[in-house]
């Protein structure tokens, strides 16, 4: 948002760990995560516009703590 609103380059932002007593990090953002992150906000925006939720992953560990495992297919 940064970026679209002020028309500036963002080369960095934080991380804020709340669980940790709000530990914050500094991570490095390159081109190719704007893009990927682009790619998830669009996927977010289409399962709320559809009303549906994505299919199980592959990976079955992914699934041991997610909210939402009982109610995927």
């Amino acid at each position: 948002m940064i970026k679209e609103n002020y028309n500036i380059d963002v080369k960095k932002g934080f991380i804020c760990f709340t669980r940790s007593n709000n530990h914050i990090e500094e991570v490095d953002i390159t081109e190719k995560d704007f893009k990927k992150g682009i790619e998830i906000i669009n996927e977010i925006l289409e399962i709320i516009d559809k009303g549906f939720y994505p299919g199980k992953t592959r990976y079955k560990n992914k699934c041991i703590d997610c909210c939402y495992s009982n109610i995927c297919f």
